[in-house]
């Protein structure tokens, strides 16, 4: 009887310990599973490891190990490098990146050749150093960028600066452009000077004071001139 007591609690032994190995393969990092994190806090311990965390110590990730302002936690779904300020090597902060829309793992976020460090609109790629402002009369002299990078918009950038008059251009009637110390500047023509008000219901079109100014035509009767026709036309 004892014996068999012996071969019984033998058995149980065993079975115990081939089940015990069991769990603990099953507390392993299955492959097809979720990545183990012994110390619950939200890091695969591999991932500690890999970047020089404790896969053992759950403050560590609530930890800044490069002071850029990102915890450990933090770096680690942003998917940048806990133990570097600046992941992607490009001149900017991570957690500055994040927070103005620049990639963190891309040194040229909007890929125009330009680092987003030295990039004046990272994010427009039509804007960088190797691009052009000008010349004058060009789209980008009017349109409120720095397309160049060099610091002057539109008028104060040396390439949409006039050297001389015929340079300017002007739609305005009545208006003579000039090139004044590099800018295009207006300045009234002479009184009395034809123009085109480009209105049919006027006549002897004449500048006045800068602005082209029509003596408006008379009608017979109750007839007044209707521009859409330009001609005099009885109203209802």
């Amino acid at each position: 009887m004892k014996m068999n007591q012996i071969k019984r609690a033998g058995l149980i032994l065993t079975l115990l310990l081939a089940l015990g190995l069991g769990l603990g393969a099953c507390r392993k990092a299955d492959p097809g599973g979720a990545p183990q994190d012994r110390d619950k806090d939200g890091i695969p311990d591999d991932w500690e490891k890999k970047h020089g965390l404790s896969p053992g110590d759950e403050l560590d990730a609530f930890a800044d190990p490069d002071e850029d302002g990102l915890s450990s936690l933090e770096a680690y779904k942003a998917g940048t490098d806990p133990q570097k300020k600046d992941t992607d090597g490009d001149g900017i902060n991570d957690l500055y990146e994040l927070k103005k829309g620049t990639l963190p793992l891309n040194p040229d976020t909007d890929g125009d050749g330009d680092p987003d460090g030295t990039d004046c609109d990272p994010l427009n790629p039509a804007i960088n150093h190797k691009a052009k402002e000008g010349p004058i009369n060009d789209r980008t002299c009017a349109d409120t960028l720095d397309n160049d990078c060099d610091g002057a918009i539109d008028p104060a950038d040396s390439a949409c600066a006039c050297k001389q008059d015929p340079e300017c251009t002007n739609a305005a009637t009545c208006q003579q452009p000039f090139c004044d110390n590099g800018a295009c500047q207006m300045k009234p023509l002479p009184d009395n000077t034809n123009c085109d008000d480009r209105n049919c219901c006027t006549n002897n079109d004449r500048c006045r004071a800068g602005s082209c100014v029509g003596i408006p035509q008379k009608c017979p009767g109750k007839k007044s001139c209707d521009s859409a026709q330009c001609s005099c036309q009885k109203q209802p």
